[in-house]
């Protein structure tokens, strides 16, 4: 039973990172100006409002292909909420496991306190003090654990059902677009107005969300790859006791979806905003007849706002864009950051 009595220095560190990027999570997710933009998201969540996924009145009114089968704003709500409920599933099996470790250490403690008794008992009047403080110890610890999944659950699942849900609106636009306005000869101004409408509120939704969170996931990444690099040598490579193996492990998986699950899901969102909906308009203006010049006019107007050198998404803080293709280079410097990281663990052990 070492592994209450022995940490590793270099674990200091990683909590010192993590800290700083709870508190950044923090201070972004309580003093943004976007309020409004994170309560649609949390009554999508807590309250089953459908509103993000509900169409234009004046839509409805003018077409009768509004949604697909199984594509309606009930069912898209009832998904997000779905990936919503798999989330907390997956953060309670966390906590579960954290009570347990919670109890080990407990154990631990008590164990500790009765082989060093020659420490701790030998004075009437510094025992009560010696025990206090362990046991103070030992609650800071559990109170930063708890503060840690706290802040993870609060950022991890209104950020990913945001940009989930983000996704299913842009296919549901997409699909609006091919059922309503591909198939036909010619287009009427009223009906490419009101499109525009619901996908400018959703690309505005995405640039809110980014203000939001960019900070935020730039924050996470920063503080928990190279914790992550360290847990998966560790767990390779390094002699642990069981526990410690587990508890690395749930450490590792959680790094895991946040570090490459969220971040694949991020680097998608550029693609739904430029090539979806906006792909099919280009094809749109080249063969369809409009009545009007002005017509013809608005919607190369519109397609051209999205041919710009700064391409709409969410972003590392204030640097690059997040794509797939720096889906990728994060990838590669992360299995260049692991062989290093493995070549400095073998030097030293």
């Amino acid at each position: 039973m070492k592994c209450f009595q022995k940490i590793d220095p270099i674990f200091d560190l990683f909590y010192i990172l993590i800290f700083w990027a709870l508190k950044t999570i923090e201070y972004s997710y309580y003093n943004t100006k976007h309020r409004m933009t994170l309560d649609i998201i949390r009554k999508l969540v807590f309250h089953s409002d459908k509103s993000f996924f509900n169409l234009s009145n004046k839509f409805i009114a003018s077409n009768k292909n509004i949604y697909r089968s199984g594509r309606t704003p009930k069912e898209l709500c009832r998904k997000s909420r779905l990936i919503a409920i798999l989330l907390s599933r997956f953060v309670q099996i966390a906590i579960i496991a954290v009570n347990f470790l919670v109890i080990f250490w407990q154990c631990q403690l008590i164990y500790m306190v009765i082989m060093n008794r020659s420490f701790f008992l030998n004075s009437w009047l510094m025992t009560p003090v010696k025990l206090i403080i362990s046991e103070s110890m030992f609650l800071c610890l559990l109170g930063s654990y708890y503060a840690t999944i706290h802040y993870l659950l609060q950022f991890g699942l209104l950020f990913l059902v945001g940009i989930i849900a983000t996704r299913l609106r842009f296919q549901q636009l997409e699909e609006f677009l091919l059922d309503n306005l591909h198939n036909k000869n010619f287009i009427s101004l009223s009906m490419l107005k009101w499109f525009r409408v619901e996908h400018t509120k959703t690309v505005r939704f995405v640039s809110n969300w980014n203000s939001i969170y960019s900070k935020c996931f730039t924050m996470y990444l920063i503080a928990n790859i190279p914790f992550n690099l360290y847990i998966v040598i560790q767990l390779l490579f390094a002699k642990s006791e069981q526990i410690v193996i587990i508890m690395l492990s749930i450490m590792a998986s959680q790094q895991f979806i946040g570090i490459f699950g969220a971040h694949l899901l991020i680097a998608s969102i550029p693609h739904g905003i430029h090539h979806r909906s906006i792909l099919h308009l280009i094809s749109l203006n080249l063969r369809l007849r409009f009545r009007t010049f002005r017509e013809h006019l608005k919607l190369i107007n519109y397609n051209e706002k999205f041919h710009t050198k700064k391409p709409y998404g969410l972003t590392y803080y204030r640097m690059n864009l997040i794509t797939t293709n720096t889906f990728l280079k994060c990838i590669i410097l992360y299995i260049k950051s692991l062989s290093l990281v493995y070549k400095i663990f073998m030097k030293n052990h």
